[in-house]
């Protein structure tokens, strides 16, 4: 495992293997970086950082007064990190985040990371927020305070605390100035898939904290003294989906839901990746793990040049 933590850490210092959104295809038109994100029940626009958008980074913003849902427009295939954050004006507790990543072909193999926060007094510390890794009835995660290939901080359904599974980013960035952090997936050579998250106090994410490991151990069950996270092997990594889902832990349809961003995605086979830069409204063209919807193919090249020009 700290082998294959050394190599995503490595990789990601180097940008090793990478190139850039587009890179390598032929011209196209230029592309709004919307397209890439649809959802039920939030709008879905630019924010821009350091302005009144509240966020910390450029990028894709959902927002919404009541629960929601949305699906990146895009098939995946090999490692992802996504760059996130949620904005900054929005309420602390109560609030959950869910990722759901489901293989494209096979929808019923999938697993989901989910942020939560039940502050019941923020301003004392008082509650807990953290990350987790969800499959079937199945939890995992790890303490943040320990090293995650120590066997005490592996965390299971039976012992799940999700106050010590603190990360980055949290809900407004709330305590500790986490306004963003990173969700990683990587597949070693054995067919492993480990997930990993930003420390709570690196939102920079120099230190990524593995959460999870798809070990195929299912047999032998969750024991961190063996070694072993009791997961099924999650062979997606050819082709899957990315979803999400905002909403109030309290179930109050009415009290709203997290507002989230998404500044940057790399993704693609080890060594191979591409870097999608979404801090800016427009790229030169679409990255190749795009797919296009009618929903989302709506966007006219008169907007796209309103976009360029400052909306003139």
């Amino acid at each position: 495992m700290r082998k294959r933590l050394f190599s995503v850490i490595l990789a990601a210092l180097v940008g090793l293997g990478t190139s850039a959104c587009g890179a390598g295809q032929e011209s196209g038109e230029p592309f709004d970086v919307l397209r890439l994100v649809s959802c039920e029940g939030a709008s879905v626009r630019f924010a821009t950082a350091g302005g009144e958008d509240d966020v910390a980074l450029s990028g894709i913003l959902a927002e919404s007064d009541v629960p929601y849902a949305g699906a990146f427009n895009s098939i995946f295939t090999g490692d992802l990190e996504i760059t996130f954050g949620f904005q900054e004006d929005e309420p602390v507790s109560y609030r959950r985040f869910t990722f759901t990543f489901a293989s494209a072909v096979q929808p019923e193999k999938s697993f989901s990371v989910v942020y939560e926060a039940s502050w019941t007094d923020p301003a004392q510390a008082t509650g807990q927020s953290g990350v987790y890794v969800r499959c079937g009835s199945e939890v995992r995660t790890t303490r943040y305070w320990q090293t995650a290939d120590r066997e005490e901080a592996w965390q299971s359904n039976a012992d799940l605390d999700v106050g010590n599974a603190l990360a980055s980013p949290m809900f407004s960035g709330f305590g500790f100035g986490e306004q963003y952090g990173r969700l990683s997936l990587s597949w070693g050579s054995d067919g492993v898939l480990e997930v990993f998250v930003t420390e709570y106090s690196d939102p920079d994410g120099r230190s990524p904290r593995v959460i999870a490991a798809f070990d195929g151990s299912t047999a032998t069950g969750f024991d961190p003294a063996a070694g072993t996270w009791g997961l099924p092997l999650m062979d997606i990594s050819g082709g899957y989906t990315l979803s999400f889902t905002a909403e109030d832990m309290r179930g109050n349809g009415t009290d709203g839901a997290p507002d989230v961003y998404f500044s940057s995605i790399e993704a693609g086979p080890r060594g191979r990746t591409e870097v999608c830069d979404l801090s800016s409204p427009v790229l030169e063209t679409a990255p190749s793990f795009y797919a296009a919807t009618s929903a989302d193919d709506r966007q006219s090249r008169t907007d796209i040049d309103k976009q360029k020009t400052g909306g003139k």
